[in-house]
């Protein structure tokens, strides 16, 4: 081969060659990113999005189960009501650690015989269940043999398990041949009834109702929430109560003295820093400033020195008087 035949083989690059080297080189950000608004927009990835491509974290949360109740003259608003529970599970569920979910009979219910319906429906749904949202529009629904409707008596169990239940009456308009006359008669009473021993809620449009419900779910879930602390620091308590129990008996094993396990405690797992009072923090008991008071806490917390009598103030400071004038 000449010399002319090796400069050109020099110099032309070899394609074969990069194309090895790019299939190796991972895609960068921006093509990923194009190739899955790709997929999304095909249906067979995920929505596009950066926060798609962002590993999502978990976290620990209560569990709510929300019951929709209502007649069946109300399709639109159920649906509008599950949608506003899962909204509030995007809005809400990570900043308040909790998690609702919503309970239909068409969609959770199961086929019994031999048991009256509406009791199947309050053993499988309503007893598990920890919020209702009732709504009610041109009817009230079918005599139970208990109550005047399933709703009714599905509101009745929760307001007598002490259980929170929101209700609300639609306004929507409706064309009065649609109406059943005897159902609205007692839907009216029913109405007449609630208002004199409950607060509830009116809507006039489906998206109205989604965003009012949507606002008081965050009310009543820390209704909720707050009265669970008893609950909480009960089994916290359990759980220092084996702890505790759990050093006794190591302690006993290995025969390991209780100077040794209070040396051995304030030097590494409490560990102790002087204050500006000269003090150690929190002050071991009968611990006195340089002024002579006691130190302590007060009951808001604050770190405090309590001020010695009168008589003994007195003294300190004729000393220190003396002191000075000693030392001029």
């Amino acid at each position: 081969m000449d010399r002319g035949a090796d400069l050109l083989l020099h110099h032309v690059p070899d394609h074969r060659h990069q194309a090895s080297l790019s299939r190796h080189r991972p895609p960068p950000l921006r093509a990923r990113y194009k190739k899955s608004c790709a997929k999304a927009s095909s249906g067979r990835g995920r929505a596009c999005g950066l926060g798609s491509m962002i590993p999502r974290m978990s976290f620990k949360s209560n569990t709510y189960r929300v019951l929709i109740a209502s007649p069946s003259d109300l399709p639109e608003e159920r649906e509008a009501a599950t949608e506003a529970v899962n909204e509030w599970n995007a809005q809400h569920a990570t900043a308040e650690s909790v998690v609702l979910l919503p309970v239909k009979w068409e969609t959770h219910a199961t086929p019994r015989a031999g048991i009256r319906p509406q009791e199947a429906l309050n053993r499988q749904l309503v007893q598990g269940c920890d919020i209702l949202v009732g709504m009610f529009w041109t009817k009230l629904g079918t005599d139970t043999g208990v109550a005047e409707s399933g709703t009714v008596e599905e509101i009745a169990q929760f307001v007598a398990a002490g259980k929170p239940a929101i209700l609300y009456f639609s306004k929507r308009p409706i064309d009065p041949d649609k109406i059943d006359a005897r159902q609205h008669q007692r839907l009216r009473k029913f109405k007449a009834a609630t208002y004199k021993k409950a607060l509830v809620g009116s809507f006039s449009r489906v998206d109205e109702l989604r965003q009012t419900l949507l606002r008081d779910l965050v009310s009543v879930v820390r209704e909720l929430r707050a009265q669970r602390p008893s609950l909480r620091g009960g089994f916290r308590r359990l759980e220092e109560a084996n702890r505790i129990i759990e050093i006794i008996l190591k302690q006993r094993k290995h025969r390991i003295s209780r100077e040794q396990f209070e040396k051995y405690r304030e030097k590494l797992l409490r560990r102790r820093t002087r204050t500006a009072a000269e003090t150690m923090d929190p002050p071991p008991r009968g611990e006195r400033g340089p002024n002579g008071g006691r130190i302590g806490y007060l009951p808001n917390g604050d770190k405090g020195r309590r001020l010695a009598p009168p008589k003994d103030r007195a003294l300190r400071r004729r000393g220190v008087d003396k002191r000075s004038r000693r030392a001029r």
